[in-house]
């Protein structure tokens, strides 16, 4: 990453993400989300299905990327070249390129709407002195990026706590 600083009107120099974003591959096509925590790159390093893929990598809380980049798989990467990947509105939509087999050219652009993901949360609150159960808990979800946080918020209507 790089700093721009408005007094001296200059860019910083780059800093290098590290070894769990850069290997002796070729790691390009970055892409940071709105969030300033998930970055979106490809790799033809990093386990994939073939060619480059596309990966996304978390940010820590010290601002540096440690944990190892989780490949998006099928069907947003193929044994073909998948890059470019850039998002638009509330995330849930977007595109990519690709060079993948059944395109039009060499490289193509692909569009995708993430799927809703759906998932059925049950459980009891038990106190930690005695272990008995607590009555109109208040119960609160941490997430991490905004699109679960979209769907957790339809989703907490309808949770059931026994």
């Amino acid at each position: 990453m790089s700093t721009y600083s408005k007094k001296d009107k200059a860019w910083g120099q780059p800093v290098n993400l590290g070894p769990s974003i850069n290997t002796s591959g070729d790691e390009m096509y970055p892409y940071m989300a709105d969030d300033d925590k998930t970055l979106y790159f490809s790799s033809n390093y990093h386990l994939g299905m073939g060619g480059l893929d596309i990966f996304k990598a978390e940010k820590a809380a010290d601002g540096k990327f440690t944990k190892a980049p989780e490949n998006l798989k099928s069907p947003m990467n193929s044994a073909g070249d998948d890059f470019g990947i850039i998002f638009e509105g509330k995330k849930i939509k977007g595109y990519f390129t690709s060079n993948r087999e059944g395109g039009k050219g060499s490289d193509d652009i692909y569009s995708f709407i993430l799927p809703p993901l759906n998932f059925n949360l049950t459980g009891t609150v038990v106190s930690d002195e005695n272990n008995e159960p607590v009555q109109n808990a208040a119960i609160h979800l941490k997430v991490q990026t905004e699109i679960c946080l979209n769907l957790i918020q339809v989703l907490m209507e309808n949770i059931t706590l026994s």
